[in-house]
């Protein structure tokens, strides 16, 4: 958490898919604070809102996964993104106005930004082989993985906030040939 206090993770204990659990950081207090109906693909990749009072995370409640907001003292979900063919991977600006997320689409896979509302949704890469976006910490920079050299290297945009919106600037390879690893 953004406190230091709290682990969110995932987990099948007591469910038949993966649901949203939460524990100090000594292991005590373990609970489980979110899950869904059995055999709907469960919830993953939980993302802290900087604040501490919600949570971004993958849910399989219907027929596609979405990027839904859980706020955890009302237990109260909110969709953010709505992409016909599913969205994961989500990461909340350091100043909880925006998420960047990945958004599946006629099997690409790219980073976008929307804002913590679920409005407004800017597309910020086109290969088609992006994940993990993740927030420099001053928010002015989105670093994500990009696969299009046949492995995954480290990218970076650089993120200006204007009266109208957001305005992108050229994406750089940080990486090359790195072989890294999305999923971890």
């Amino acid at each position: 958490s953004p406190d230091g206090k709290q682990i969110a993770y995932v987990s099948e204990e007591s469910s038949v898919d993966l649901a949203l659990w939460v524990m100090n950081v000594d292991g005590s207090a373990r609970r489980q604070v979110a899950v869904l109906d059995s055999y709907s693909g469960g919830i993953d990749n939980p993302s802290w809102s900087p604040d501490g009072a919600r949570m971004a995370i993958t849910a399989y409640r219907g027929p596609t996964p979405q990027i839904w907001a859980f706020t955890l003292k009302t237990v109260a979900w909110q969709q953010i993104t709505k992409s016909p063919e599913g969205a994961y991977d989500a990461s909340w600006s350091p100043d909880g106005k925006r998420l960047a997320y990945v958004a599946r689409n006629t099997s690409k896979n790219d980073i976008w930004i929307i804002n913590a509302d679920g409005s407004s949704p800017v597309q910020v890469t086109t290969s088609g082989l992006c994940r993990a976006p993740t927030w420099s910490p001053d928010g002015l920079s989105l670093g994500y993985f990009n696969g299009q050299g046949g492995y995954f290297d480290f990218w970076v945009v650089k993120i200006t906030l204007t009266e109208t919106g957001l305005k992108l600037g050229d994406a750089e390879g940080v990486t090359k040939n790195a072989q890294l690893d999305p999923a971890s």
